[in-house]
């Protein structure tokens, strides 16, 4: 026997050698044909989704719970702005693309621009634990807790200082009544918006001369001085007294009111008016308090509004821009001069009256307001930009007006002031606005030129 035949004859006994016992080490499931909806298993056949621990699911996206292989995500339930994440059951932000808020669908989230997702609006906002502040979700603020406070110097807008706190006063985002002044309550009036509210069971008891008390109303803030709204109200709006803006209304008793508006939303929506309720102030330039209440010897009396600052405003005529009446013949003695008075449009076309310069300036003419609020322009005119940058005295108008009637432009097109303050008040616009032509003749809309007025024509 040669060396090689005999070193081959060794490798053949060494493999008989160590051969394995049979079956022994061998997959018990290699001649195992399983039926439909089955896996083997240890050699034996069982249902799919039947398993010992998570590695018997083969997919990545399950686990193993009471025998069975079930979804990580079953039963998992995550808060807003989250989703469940399939291969580990847990609750991650949803990131979505966007390009600016209005992109992200979820309130609770903002467009972080620089990474162009959706985050939360609460990312990076840190609120002072010290003051048991919290964000919240729906606006990324801080809201709830309490500041210190010596005065209310030293508390934001509509906030007041109790016991050395900042404490929310008249519609003041809270999260819970401690948030909130005494005799204020923090009432829910939609998910994820509360507000301080004043308790109340009279009108009488409310603070705001535009709040009544709200009883048996369905609404979340029965019991509690909210908005007394006014209007048109042409779908018969249960919540909301029917009557023209500038007409009478119920404020803390029978007509005792004037309801005032139209107001808007950013959105360009009317949303109606409110009531003002009155008091015993009397007449133009009467000393008032514009925080003084319902019937208050310092509230104005009804159609008055107290302007200026409290405790030392005076009281000014309620006005409509283009409703004939001359809402505005008083003088007005302020601080020994005394003016005449003109309708400045707040609320759609009405508005007050307020001081106008004397003389006043021609219409067309360069303007400017002065001290802030006397108007230098003649009655139904705004001090405005005439489109070139230079303010000039131009003619008020309302765009809802149709050719012809109060408030439509003589000349020219109607074109809106500020459509987010307000939605009906505009001025004239067009080559023809403060025109004046010569007797028988008229201003050429189409080139701002005096012409001929065909009209003077003999007629054969």
């Amino acid at each position: 026997m040669t060396r090689s035949v005999a070193f081959s004859f060794l490798l053949a006994a060494a493999g008989v050698l160590v051969a394995c016992p049979p079956g022994e080490g061998q997959d018990p499931c290699r001649d195992v044909r399983c039926g439909d909806g089955e896996v083997c298993r240890a050699g034996r056949c069982e249902p799919e989704d039947s398993c010992t621990t998570d590695a018997d699911c083969a997919d990545d996206t399950k686990k193993c719970a009471a025998g069975t292989c079930v979804e990580k995500c079953a039963g998992v339930i995550c808060g807003g702005g989250e989703e469940c994440e399939a291969t580990t059951g847990d609750c991650v932000p949803v990131v979505q693309s966007c390009a600016t808020d209005d992109d992200c669908t979820d309130p609770t989230t903002r467009c972080d621009t620089a990474a162009g997702v959706c985050v939360s609006k609460c990312e990076g906002v840190t609120c002072d634990p010290a003051t048991g502040a919290t964000c919240d979700p729906t606006t990324g603020e801080c809201v709830g807790g309490v500041v210190p406070c010596q005065s209310a110097m030293d508390c934001e807008d509509g906030q007041r200082c109790e016991d050395g706190g900042c404490k929310g006063a008249r519609f003041y985002p809270c999260m819970e009544d401690m948030d909130c002044a005494a005799g204020y309550d923090c009432v829910a009036l939609a998910p994820g918006f509360s507000f301080c509210l004043q308790a109340c069971a009279e009108t009488t008891e409310c603070e705001a001369l535009i709040d009544y008390c709200a009883q048996d109303t369905g609404q979340p803030w029965d019991g509690h001085c909210y908005f007394n709204a006014c209007g048109p109200n042409p779908d018969g709006n249960p919540s909301v007294q029917s009557t023209p803006y500038l007409g009478d209304c119920d404020a803390a008793g029978m007509d005792d009111g004037v309801c005032v508006g139209p107001f808007n939303n950013e959105q360009g929506m009317e949303t109606g008016g409110v009531c003002l309720g009155s008091g015993q102030a009397m007449g133009t330039g009467a000393a008032c308090d514009p925080t003084a209440t319902h019937g208050d010897p310092q509230a104005c009396e009804k159609g008055y509004f107290c302007a200026g600052e409290a405790p030392n405003g005076f009281c000014l005529p309620l006005c409509g821009l283009f409703d004939g009446v001359d809402a505005c013949a008083d003088q007005l003695n302020l601080q020994g001069n005394v003016f005449e008075l003109t309708c400045l449009p707040l609320w759609g076309p009405n508005g007050l009256c307020v001081p106008q310069a004397a003389p006043t300036v021609p219409p067309g003419g360069e303007c400017a307001v002065q001290g802030g609020f006397i108007q230098p322009c003649e009655d139904g005119y705004a001090c405005t930009d005439d489109g070139t940058g230079t303010n000039r005295c131009i003619p008020y108008c309302d765009i809802r007006a149709i050719d012809g009637a109060p408030g439509s432009c003589a000349a020219g097109t109607c074109q809106l002031l500020d459509p987010v303050k307000n939605i009906y008040l505009g001025r004239c616009v067009g080559p023809c606005v403060n025109k004046a032509c010569a007797p028988g003749e008229i201003c050429d809309e189409s080139t701002g030129e005096c012409i001929w007025d065909p009209a003077n024509e003999c007629q054969f």
